[in-house]
């Protein structure tokens, strides 16, 4: 990096050991840390970098973004809430807590992160953890939109309300996984397959 002689180095918060971001800084350029924990976080980041590179379509991006976002929370408040388990990795199985963005677009969608009491931002769980919150729907991600087989393992399980209801969803990691103005688009496609799971449980409770 110090070859590459950068007028400014970007870096993801959690993406580098204190250690070797120390190392950064110790080169005399200027280093951005930046990591959004909240939905609006993500378009003052936008902004900010927008500023830094001199990117006259950042204002715009940014604003795009929080327009996005505040339509999908106009439009899913006051819906009954549908509880969610997000899968981050299958082994170990792991989940996000409370401070994540996640956590917070999923109560936007009107729905719950069944872990969003844990403190850690990527907590292990157990299956029998999963089992016991019962979720109505789970949730993972891979590149592409393509179903890799993470969420197979809960199959087995037929009682579990997610499975019960066929609402194993996998969305896009290139978009969701990435604090981008494409966010908002695969979020907006989230609270779909929540609504979904709504719709289906609510079709269930009805039955006689």
């Amino acid at each position: 990096m110090a070859a590459a002689k950068p007028d400014l180095i970007a870096v993801w918060g959690s993406g580098f050991p204190p250690a070797a971001l120390a190392a950064l800084r110790r080169l005399g350029v200027p280093v951005y840390v930046d990591e959004p924990s909240r939905l609006d976080g993500i378009a003052e980041s936008m902004l900010r970098l927008g500023r830094l590179t001199a990117a006259p379509q950042a204002e715009a991006a940014a604003a795009a973004f929080r327009a996005a976002i505040d339509e999908l929370r106009r439009r899913h408040a006051g819906r009954r809430e549908v509880s969610v388990f997000y899968q981050v990795w299958a082994q170990p199985l792991m989940t996000l807590g409370s401070r994540h963005v996640i956590s917070e677009a999923l109560r936007m969608c009107g729905a719950r992160n069944v872990f969003e009491t844990l403190a850690p931002l990527a907590p292990q769980v157990s299956v029998e953890a999963v089992l016991a919150a019962d979720p109505q729907v789970i949730v993972t991600a891979e590149p592409g939109r393509v179903d890799r087989g993470a969420l197979d393992l809960w199959k087995r399980f037929a009682a579990l309300r997610a499975v019960a209801g066929g609402h194993l969803v996998t969305l896009d990691a290139d978009r969701i996984n990435r604090h981008t103005p494409r966010l908002a688009d695969e979020l907006a496609l989230l609270c779909e397959r929540i609504d979904q799971a709504r719709r289906g449980g609510a079709a269930l409770q009805s039955r006689p």
